[in-house]
C-alpha cells in the first residue's frame, strides 16, 4: 500500500514540474560531423587557361576518387591559389596551355555534381 501511494505521489509530482516548466530538460543532440571534402592529386596538359578557372586533360592520377586517366576536368581556382614553377611561387599568368602540371586540390560534391577546387598547381 506504501508503494502504491509512493509512487502516485511521484507521478503527481512529475506532472506538476513538467507543467510548470521544470523538468529537465531534454539533451541537445549532437551535431552531425561533417564529411571532410576529399582531395585529389592529378597530373595533366592544361587545355586551356580562363579568368578564375582552367581546364586540364589527367595523365596521371595520384590520389582522387572518381577521376581517370584521360577525363579533362574543369578546376576552379581556390581561395588560396597558388602557382608553382621550379619550387618558387609565379604568377597565375605562367599558366598556359599544352603546359604538363601537377594539381592539388578538393572535390566538392553536391548531388551527382563534382566540382574540382584547386589549391596548388605545380609547373612541371
Amino acid at each position: 500500500m506504501k508503494r502504491w501511494m509512493v509512487l502516485a505521489l511521484m507521478g503527481v509530482l512529475v506532472l506538476t514540474l513538467n507543467a510548470f516548466g521544470f523538468a529537465a530538460a531534454p539533451a541537445k543532440a549532437k551535431a552531425a560531423a561533417r564529411p571532410a571534402a576529399a582531395t585529389f592529386t592529378v597530373e595533366g596538359k592544361v587545355m586551356e587557361v580562363s579568368a578564375g578557372s582552367f581546364q586540364l586533360s589527367v595523365t596521371k592520377v595520384l590520389r582522387g576518387a572518381g577521376i581517370k586517366v584521360g577525363d579533362k576536368i574543369q578546376i576552379k581556382e581556390a581561395a588560396r591559389f597558388r602557382v608553382l614553377q621550379k619550387g618558387k611561387r609565379v604568377a597565375l599568368s605562367a599558366l598556359k596551355a599544352d603546359e604538363t602540371v601537377r594539381v592539388t586540390g578538393r572535390i566538392l560534391v553536391k548531388g551527382k555534381v563534382s566540382t574540382y577546387e584547386g589549391t596548388t598547381v605545380t609547373i612541371l
